[in-house]
């Protein structure tokens, strides 16, 4: 604030009793220097060291490095309840250094003695980064009793006003008020006291603070004149923040202000109006790089006019990985060395698993796989999963056939050995997606309407005749097997309802000269019934730190020991009419079984049953759903918090009815499937405002609210119009809602692109302007 500095200050003292009056006022307009000097005493210290508190360019500096207090006295009177009810104070203050989390009381009215009220406080806890906040106490020094919620920048000024009832020791706090009626916060009553002085306090925790134009007085009007009242100019009490995103994602920069209504509001960037923008938020849908620079806001009203700080936007490019180069099949003999390759791109650091089969191959994390001397058990698929901080690549499965070597006749003949016999399995038309697309696994579970081809490899260490056989009539209907070269058979197998309720098993023989080898495998085709209980939603990972925003998801009144154990849990949905009896039904992780239904369980229609980690007595969820323990492990369901795991429901028989492979997980959320049951798994804040919802849909709905039945497929038209647009056209029902999701490859998540797009006509549309960045894509277009 700009003054004229002289040596003295106006106070304007009235007689007690007196009411509607200035008792104290101060402008701070000294000489620069040390305030107790410069204000000839009407400024003493009472506590602390001497000679700290100073006064400098007009206003009082106060330090959190310091710790002297002083107070300036009401003409040697006390104010009590003979004096009137209530007395009031307002300053104005700029924070140009942070306080402690926690933070100090800096102002206050005091007594004649040691007697304190109405304490004010500076301090960033609950505050956004960067901001701090204001709170107050009736008579406690060890902590606020409220807390403002305005958030305070830090070289702002602002106007605070307290207020004190003499008669029971209640204190109230504005920030920037228009008038009394304004909002406030207040404590408790506090204790009865005669206040005769007003004082500062400088404290470990306060930061750094400049103090003007002090005025007490016994109203409202006498600390915050009426004119400024009725003609308030706008006051910005949390600026726009700035960010830093990744590409594609929307961005909404915000204000919070105050003033006399109405305010009026206009959005710039990089200092040219935006269109439209003239509320408190403005929202920018799929940012790019060019809409990368510097928002602010201009508040306007009858006073005069505010402008924002500026916000930046960032904007950077992460590509998930994308593998350009897949690793390719080779035939060798055994003993030979081989290298499998893979070229993966995408944002750096990259980094890579390699499997055989479906196991991992410990300590092959690079971009090639050597092995050596290659022996017939090394025979069969090989793949990779490429990482990074965005998403995952999973690569084709490379063969890899070892023939054995031609040894010349020796006398001592070897017997022959049996051929060795592997499997690969691939899943298509999932109807409800979650399985490994491609896997070894020997237990299946398929719906109707999805389609299995299972390659069986055999392989021998002897040359010689060797046969693949299977019993044809065994095979369940609709199934097709084929040789190829005795040494390599598809089965494949698409079930209809009809096969609903049948488990089928497989069998296949290998025959050369040392024996038969047999391998077995089960498909399991649930009832109409079994296919209505959907795994809906999973928590692998939840959060230890209370500050995380998938913290303590089941609600519970107090945390457990081990929240990233017990903490864990699924919700299996009923989507069926009736009600399903679960006992003897299990869940299992890849390493054993977690729960079991040991007694009979009726889940009713259109019901959801969440299983949680744990413990098994106490802590108790405090959900409107279902909730049990895991009831055959102490810690938790030892879901892999790292990727790759999977979740497995069977039925009373043992037969699976459902399997779940997930090879990523949300950091700050569940996985939830979206749209709808048949949908994906996605991270539930990419989709919602909250990290999660156990025992209800995504949106915070019922399971119970009846839902549209679900419409017939659409079809998708893919077109390169620019360098830079790829445009998906879909014929649309007008005033339905899209959504489009984007994954860089079938085992990744699907992340939405864009939701709730609606279409006036049938010509639906999406524009993805960087998908020349991503060599490969896979989108899914979805309407709930």
């Amino acid at each position: 604030m700009c003054k004229l500095l002289v040596s003295v200050a106006i106070s304007l003292v009235l007689a007690p009793g007196l009411q509607g009056a200035v008792i104290l006022s101060d402008t701070f307009s000294y000489t620069n220097g040390v305030l107790q000097s410069v204000s000839a005493n009407k400024w003493i210290g009472h506590s602390g060291p001497t000679n700290q508190v100073d006064v400098s360019n007009g206003t009082l500096r106060l330090s959190q490095s310091e710790g002297q207090d002083v107070n300036a006295s009401f003409a040697g009177q006390s104010y009590g309840t003979a004096n009137g009810d209530r007395l009031y104070a307002s300053f104005r203050v700029k924070f140009t250094g942070s306080p402690s989390g926690a933070g100090s009381y800096f102002a206050h009215f005091k007594d004649a003695a040691a007697g304190f009220r109405t304490r004010i406080w500076a301090l960033t806890n609950s505050a956004a980064p960067g901001a701090l906040r204001l709170g107050i106490s009736s008579t406690s020094g060890s902590e606020p009793a409220t807390i403002h919620t305005t958030d305070l920048q830090l070289n702002s000024e602002y106007v605070v006003v307290t207020r004190l009832i003499l008669t029971n020791g209640i204190s109230s706090l504005w920030i920037d008020p228009y008038s009394e009626s304004a909002p406030s916060i207040s404590t408790g009553a506090g204790g009865v006291i005669p206040i005769s002085s007003f004082a500062f306090r400088q404290a470990s925790g306060i930061g750094s603070i400049q103090v003007d134009d002090l005025l007490i007085g016994t109203t409202f009007d006498d600390v915050v004149p009426p004119a400024e009242q009725t003609n308030t100019w706008p006051a910005i009490r949390i600026q726009p923040q700035s960010m830093h995103v990744v590409a594609g994602k929307d961005v909404t920069f915000s204000v919070e202000a105050a003033g006399a209504e109405p305010l009026s509001y206009q959005w710039t960037f990089n200092e040219l109006k935006m269109a439209g923008a003239t509320n408190p938020l403005v929202k920018l849908a799929s940012v790019t790089a060019r809409e990368q620079g510097e928002y602010r806001v201009i508040i306007s009203n009858s006073a005069g006019t505010a402008m924002s700080q500026a916000a930046a936007l960032t904007v950077v490019s992460l590509d998930a990985p994308v593998i350009a180069t897949q690793p390719a099949h080779h035939t060798l003999k055994v003993g030979d060395n081989v290298t499998f390759t893979v070229l993966a791109n995408g944002t750096e650091p990259l980094t890579y698993q390699w499997r055989f089969g479906s196991q991992e191959i410990k300590g092959a994390n690079s971009a090639a796989l050597t092995l050596t001397k290659v022996t017939p058990d090394q025979a069969g698929a090989y793949g990779v999963t490429v990482r990074n901080s965005v998403g995952m690549a999973l690569s084709e499965m490379a063969m890899l056939t070892v023939k054995p070597v031609s040894l010349p006749p020796v006398t001592n003949v070897i017997a022959p050995k049996p051929p060795v016999i592997k499997l690969t399995n691939l899943l298509e038309n999932l109807v409800r997606p979650g399985d490994l697309p491609t896997n070894t696994f020997s237990e299946l579970v398929l719906r109707p309407g999805e389609q299995l081809t299972t390659t069986v490899y055999a392989s021998q260490s002897e040359s010689g005749e060797l046969r693949l056989s299977m019993n044809v009539d065994a095979l369940p209907p609709f199934a097709a097997w084929t040789v190829h070269e005795n040494s390599t058979a598809n089965i494949a197998f698409a079930p209809t309802p009809a096969e609903a309720g049948t488990n089928y098993v497989f069998e296949v023989q290998a025959i050369n000269a040392g024996g038969t080898n047999r391998m077995a495998w089960s498909v399991y085709v649930p009832t109409a019934l079994e296919q209505q209980l959907v795994l809906a939603e999973f928590l692998a990972n939840p959060a230890t730190a209370s500050t995380a925003p998938h913290f303590n998801p089941l609600r519970r009144a107090e945390a457990p020991p081990s929240p990233s154990s017990s903490d864990e849990y699924v919700e299996v949905v009923n989507l069926s009419d009736q009600d399903i009896d679960l006992l003897d039904w299990t869940i299992s992780d890849s390493a054993q079984v977690r729960h079991r239904f040991n007694e009979s369980f009726p889940l009713e229609a259109k019901q959801a049953i969440l299983i949680y980690g744990g413990p098994l007595t106490g802590f108790l969820p405090v959900l409107d759903a279902l909730a049990i323990p895991a009831s055959e492990s102490t810690f938790g369901f030892g879901l892999n918090n790292n990727g790759g795991d999977s979740i497995l429901i069977r039925n009373a028989s043992s037969n699976l009815v459902s399997r779940t492979v997930y090879m990523e997980l949300s950091s700050n959320s569940s996985l939830t499937r979206y749209p709808d049951f048949n949908g994906e798994f996605v991270a539930h804040s990419t989709i919602a405002t909250n990290a999660f919802s156990p025992g209800r849909r995504f949106d915070g709905r019922p399971y119970k609210e009846t839902v549209a039945p679900a419409r017939p497929a659409f079809t998708v038209s893919v077109a390169r119009e620019a360098s830079e647009s790829l445009v998906l056209r879909w014929t649309a029902e007008p005033g339905k809602t899209y959504t489009v999701l984007r994954s860089s490859s079938l085992g990744g998540l699907f992340v939405p692109m864009a939701m709730d797009l609606t279409f006036a006509d049938e010509h639906g549309q999406y524009v993805d302007r960087h998908w020349s960045s991503r060599p490969i894509s896979f989108y899914r277009l979805s309407s709930p």
